[in-house]
């Protein structure tokens, strides 16, 4: 498990402090801090009933980008989510092939993209299951190849993922799974599609209403069972809060 945590500092001179804007639905947190950006990393251990996370490692992941053009052998000079994927896939390598569970905030381009690189150069293999955002769009798969002149179409038709709740209601699915220490009545609805601009990766979306909230999970893999995501993803909530 994978996770972002801004830190605020009240000195500005301190090494790696920048201004930081907070996305968070929490209204109580401001918008915009001075402080520290870190990735931590955990390990999953025990059972389903007896979860623990061990952390692995916490460092920062920006404010450092001056000091890399002075020695780049030291530390990634890449972006947050991309650090957060190259940390990750470090652990895989010792622990075997793994999941990696994130917030919606890692679900982009420039991670999925590394970790196709990584898993190319590597023989483990690490898949990532996440949230996305409640604007999410994908595409469809390019159904009809185009004849004749030009490049093949790489996606078809825009698919709105929070549209389906409505669109596809009757296409949910009802179970009741063991979620936070009991059971819990839950509908889903999964579906594979194309994402992310000029990568149009297939993901594994599922779309779950729990309690009158509704949320939209991604994964990597197309082989995973859409309940395993589910109860996979709800793992971190107990996990992040002993990781603090």
């Amino acid at each position: 498990m994978g996770d972002g945590v801004k830190q605020s500092k009240e000195g500005r001179r301190i090494p790696g402090v920048k201004k930081l804007c907070q996305e968070s639905e929490n209204s109580a947190k401001p918008q915009f801090i001075h402080g520290h950006m870190c990735g931590g990393l955990g390990i999953f251990a025990g059972s389903i009933h007896s979860l623990a996370c061990i952390p692995l490692s916490i460092r920062l992941h920006d404010g450092l980008q001056e000091f890399c053009n002075w020695d780049t052998s030291c530390i990634s000079n890449a972006s947050h989510v991309v650090q957060m994927v190259e940390d990750a896939y470090q652990a895989a390598k010792v622990f075997g092939d793994s999941l990696l569970l994130h917030d919606r905030y890692f679900l982009s381009v420039p991670a999925l993209t590394r970790l196709q690189e990584l898993t190319l150069e590597e023989f483990v293999h690490m898949e990532i299951v996440t949230k996305a955002k409640r604007n999410c769009s994908a595409y469809e798969k390019a159904s009809v190849q185009k004849s004749g002149r030009g490049r093949p179409a790489k996606k078809g038709k825009a698919v709105h993922l929070k549209e389906l709740f409505h669109s596809h209601k009757e296409k949910f699915l009802e179970t009741e799974l063991e979620l936070y220490g009991k059971k819990e009545k839950i509908r889903y609805y999964s579906t594979d599609l194309l994402w992310g601009q000029k990568l149009y990766q297939e993901l594994r979306f599922v779309l779950v209403e729990y309690n009158g909230v509704q949320s939209i999970l991604a994964g990597t893999s197309l082989s995973i069972e859409p309940v395993a995501m589910i109860r996979l993803y709800s793992y971190r909530f107990p996990a992040r809060e002993q990781y603090k």
